[in-house]
């Protein structure tokens, strides 16, 4: 681990090491806050890929807010979506409801950016109407937290986001 410590970072975000217990990945969470004098560290859930265990996203969304509860308010949580498997059809509300459930559990955004595998896979686009409630939720999430935190602007700029589902 000291090695990896002294590799500069220019980046705040970090992805859960499924390879650590989840009490040791507090600590190292902690550790790099300390050791780089951080504010925040974003910790991203990985989505789920074709070829890696289905439900990668899940298993990193409950790593990720359990660090954010020890470490808070220094750690902020992005959520991964459950897909589900490639090439199927999917309703219309799937997403949208995943974006309900994971902002009143506390997740500050999700991750959403896909490898070019998963959309070869058939996984859906971005731009699938699949995404248009999930959207139009999380555009309304932030106008909300805008009226109640007028400096959310500020926020969101510190931690390199475009939508907030805080």
């Amino acid at each position: 681990m000291k090695k990896y410590f002294d590799i500069p970072v220019r980046d705040n975000h970090m992805h859960p090491w499924k390879e650590l217990p989840i009490e040791e990945s507090v600590k190292y969470q902690k550790d790099i806050l300390e050791k780089f004098n951080y504010k925040s560290i974003t910790l991203l859930s990985i989505n789920e890929e074709v070829g890696k265990c289905p439900h990668a996203a899940l298993m990193d969304n409950l790593k990720n807010i359990y660090i954010k509860h020890k470490l808070y308010p220094n750690i902020f949580a992005y959520a991964g979506l459950h897909l589900g498997p490639p090439n199927s059809e999917v309703d219309e509300n799937e997403y949208f409801e995943q974006a309900k459930i994971y902002h009143m559990a506390g997740y500050d955004g999700f991750k959403m950016f896909y490898n070019s595998g998963n959309y070869e896979a058939g996984y859906p686009w971005l731009s699938s109407k699949a995404y248009v409630k999930f959207f139009d939720y999380m555009e309304k999430a932030a106008k909300l937290l805008k009226e109640l935190c007028p400096d959310a602007h500020i926020i969101c700029q510190e931690r390199s986001m475009k939508t907030s589902a805080r």
